[in-house]
């Protein structure tokens, strides 16, 4: 019998698939949003562009859906997430790391058992400061 190898942030890139992300080792896809789940992101995007600066000290990057690596088998893609230019000067690109400073995960009925369990993991095991 062989060993079960956990995937990797490699294995994630290499995949034909784009709505997919790594968690615990395994390449998943990601479910389809809903139009709440759009607008709702939409309103709390709009929303946080007063911390995104575009000169001076200070200032936070937000981005939407993005892949964030937290570590070698863990690499899921974020409603929201956001990192603070003293900490990250240039935008965030690609598979982002380091963690972000802040995470904002969009919660329905049928996702809140999931988000709340990765999320979490991924927030202690890396230190990521806030989370809602």
């Amino acid at each position: 019998m062989e060993a079960y190898k956990l995937k990797t942030i490699d294995d994630l890139l290499a995949s034909p698939e784009e709505r997919v992300e790594l968690i615990n080792g395994e390449i998943v896809l990601r479910p389809t949003a809903r139009a709440e789940h759009g607008v709702v992101q939409g309103n709390a995007r709009e929303e946080l562009g007063i911390f995104n600066r575009r000169g001076g000290p200070g200032g936070w990057w937000i981005i939407t859906g993005g892949s964030v690596a937290y570590e070698r088998h863990q690499c899921p893609s974020q409603d929201l997430a956001g990192w603070r230019k003293e900490r990250v000067p240039e935008h965030p690109r690609g598979v982002v790391e380091p963690p972000p400073d802040w995470v904002c995960e969009i919660v329905s009925a049928g996702t809140s058992a999931r988000i709340r369990s990765r999320s979490s993991y991924c927030c202690n095991a890396t230190g990521c400061r806030s989370t809602c």
